[in-house]
């Protein structure tokens, strides 16, 4: 009979053509819909969408229309579940008056499912995104307050901020991240303008507030302003305030509809596209990860079998991201693997995180002639068995001993715009940082993860 009660507990809940999974966290059966297009790549971006207050993730799945801009982009889609409350009312834990006091650590819940489904699916870690609506936009801003990092950008529509369901009721992100928020301005359940004295709900911020802190936390300095017509309904038009800056990627937008609580504006817009284009703009590509890695100090040793070829690894990303048990594979012009991570002599093969300097080690396999050229490939999952290619450098041994990069320069040193050196400790994300080579040039980058 356990057996039997094992299997039932991971079987999926099968219902008009969707797949509702349970999963178990702190002690709690919850529950979430996983939607993902025919032949979905793996790699591929997640996106969360939560229900509101008295919602379910089965009701915003069917008028959220994301299932099929995920089908018209390649995208996967999680619908979570909130819990029931006293009132039998389901709900997401984010400072309600009428919640004090309850223990439902949905930010936690969030991300253990979000790893979870990077893991099972295959998904990227670095695209993972969050909206909702109403509740499940309050969700969001308190994700992004509180949460670990695991999110790329937030969507949220009709939320805001409860300053009750923060830590010493303020809002400290580890990072500065996008945000896009969609509110009516006639919106008579979530104020537009705020309610510092609501006594149902609880005090809440108003959105210029919450837009403003959001701007400064990303150092934003840009702002346009422009509007989507409604053919539809003149009365009906959409005003969209986008923050940017020439110094990050990060971006910050507001929309306002003369809607009043609802999911987009009823409008011409569509809401779930617009959310979607938000998202894509602030994906973080691979080449963002791997333009902040450097391949330094390379040398051959061939006084021991087999030979060794080390090579000094500099990650300069701050995102709380790493890529995990990842190895590295040197193959020739003709695409033919040369040397190879070995697990047995290896240092580090659990993650590649942020800000680090560590030497690696290559076992040659095949005898190579001087000068050499080929492309060094670091491979996610390397030592997991579950290999994907994340980047390719050049790379190149002139002589015996050598510490060259083919067609590259080495990193002395990265300073601030004061002239102060940077570490680990003191990189400011968003600002402007000077990389400072062996061949006397200077490049300026910024750091926005």
């Amino acid at each position: 009979m356990k057996k039997l009660l094992l299997i039932l507990l991971f079987l999926p809940i099968i219902g008009f053509g969707q797949l509702t999974f349970n999963f178990m966290h702190n002690g709690l059966n919850r529950e979430y819909i996983y939607y993902a297009p025919a032949n979905l790549p793996a790699d591929a971006p997640l996106v969360f969408v939560a229900h509101g207050f008295k919602g379910s993730a089965q009701d915003i799945m069917n008028y959220c229309g994301m299932n099929t801009i995920a089908d018209q982009n390649n995208f996967a889609v999680c619908y979570p579940q909130g819990t029931t409350d006293s009132n039998g009312d389901n709900f997401w834990n984010v400072g309600y008056n009428f919640h004090a006091g309850v223990t439902v650590d949905d930010v936690d819940f969030i991300v253990s499912l979000a790893s979870y489904l990077q893991s099972t699916y295959q998904l990227n870690i670095l695209n993972t995104f969050f909206t909702g609506m109403s509740n499940g936009g309050d969700l969001s801003y308190l994700l992004a307050c509180e949460g670990p990092n695991i999110f790329r950008a937030f969507a949220p529509v009709a939320g805001t901020i409860f300053p009750n369901g923060l830590t010493n009721n303020i809002c400290s992100p580890i990072v500065p991240v996008p945000m896009f928020e969609t509110h009516g301005r006639n919106d008579n359940v979530t104020l537009i303008q705020g309610d510092p004295y609501d006594q149902y709900w609880g005090p809440y911020l108003s959105i210029d507030t919450i837009i403003d802190f959001w701007v400064a936390q990303n150092y934003l300095t840009n702002l346009v302003i422009d509007t989507f017509p409604n053919f539809n309904n003149p009365n009906k038009i959409t005003i969209s305030y986008k923050y940017s800056s020439p110094n990050t990627d990060n971006e910050v937008w507001l929309y306002t509809h003369k809607s009043g609580h609802n999911w987009g504006d009823d409008g011409d817009m569509v809401i779930e596209q617009e959310i979607w284009d938000f998202f894509s703009q602030m994906s973080f590509s691979p080449e963002a990860l791997c333009d902040s890695i450097n391949i330094n100090n390379i040398s051959l040793n061939t006084s021991i079998n087999p030979n060794l070829i080390s090579f000094e690894l500099e990650t300069y990303f701050i995102s709380l991201q790493s890529i995990g048990y990842a190895g590295f594979v040197l193959l020739n012009n003709n695409e033919d693997t040369v040397a190879f991570e070995n697990i047995n002599t290896s240092g580090n093969v659990f993650t590649i995180g942020p800000m680090l300097t560590e030497n690696r080690t290559l076992d040659l396999i095949q005898t190579i002639n001087l000068p050499f050229t080929g492309s060094l490939h670091l491979i996610e999952g390397y030592f997991a068995g579950n290999a994907t290619t994340k980047c390719i450098f050049p790379f190149s041994i002139s002589v015996t001993g050598s510490e060259e990069m083919y067609n590259t320069k080495k990193l002395l040193e990265v300073k601030d715009a004061l002239g102060r050196d940077v570490t680990k400790n003191t990189t400011k994300k968003n600002q402007p940082l000077l990389y400072i080579y062996d061949d006397g040039t200077v490049d300026k980058k910024i750091i926005t993860e």
